[in-house]
């Protein structure tokens, strides 16, 4: 088993990462039944809507929770009601706003809180800390058991073709990934198999024998061939007008011709 460079090996991985980039954070198949599930950025590039909508909910949570006085009675029902909500959308199905945005928002309001607490000496501010933590890190799981929703891809008239519409541009993207791979590592030990080669050249006592010989033998390969004469026809005419004459001659003369053979 061969073994690329580093060097290629970066680069392959660069390649990679670029060309799987327009889908890294998709997390749904990209066909029209999971459209309202993605948001486009830019032509090709597509985020999964329910992950923007956590990101954006806790950025604006932490603010919020940073930015306002503690209270512990606040951030014990910011936090009991973003787990009461993100719960829920487990079993039902809710918008993204209500599943996703508000949960993120109001338990990060409630953590930030309980860490400002925290910050300025309050051992309650830690304990709280500690306990929303480990909600949310129960929630997490509860929803990485669930699984994604895949009800669209049941009803779906392409369910039994391999790959899908949705997929299709995904494997698209990975045979193209793979052809310009394979040509680059072939490249590199195509060009290490060259360089022995010149090196074996260089070193030899009888390089210009070797060189000469080579030489010799290609420009021998390059020659055009002369075509046999064809039978009954002057070796003095052109290859194609031979044809043509031998062609148009009828069958007799053709015969008579094969029997005496080609004239002196």
């Amino acid at each position: 088993m061969s073994r690329v460079s580093p060097s290629l090996a970066r680069r392959i991985d660069r390649l990679a990462r670029h060309a799987h980039a327009f889908h890294r954070f998709a997390h749904h198949p990209l066909c029209m039944p999971y459209a309202g599930e993605l948001v486009a950025l830019g032509a090709r590039r597509r985020v999964c809507r329910g992950c923007l909508a956590v990101v954006l909910g806790f950025i604006i949570g932490s603010s919020i929770g940073l930015s306002l006085p503690p209270h512990p009675r606040a951030e014990y029902l910011l936090g009991g009601l973003a787990a009461l909500v993100g719960l829920t959308s487990l079993r039902l199905r809710l918008g993204k706003f209500v599943a996703r945005f508000l949960p993120s928002m109001l338990g990060s309001m409630a953590l930030a809180a309980a860490l400002h607490r925290a910050c300025v000496g309050d051992n309650g501010g830690l304990l709280t800390l500690t306990a929303g933590l480990l909600i949310g890190t129960c929630c997490f799981v509860a929803y990485r058991l669930r699984g994604p929703n895949r009800a669209a891809c049941t009803r779906c008239p392409e369910r039994l073709k391999t790959p899908c519409s949705g997929l299709m541009p995904i494997v698209r993207r990975e045979r193209a990934f793979q052809r310009l791979s394979q040509r680059w590592i072939d490249a590199e030990q195509s060009g290490h198999f060259g360089n022995n080669v010149r090196n074996l050249v260089n070193t030899s006592p009888s390089r210009d024998a070797v060189t000469g010989a080579v030489a010799d033998r290609g420009s021998q390969r390059l020659a055009p061939k002369r075509a046999a004469p064809l039978p009954g026809l002057s070796r003095d005419l052109p290859r194609w007008q031979g044809l043509v004459l031998r062609l148009t001659r009828a069958p007799a003369e053709r015969a008579d011709v094969a029997k005496k053979g080609p004239p002196a």
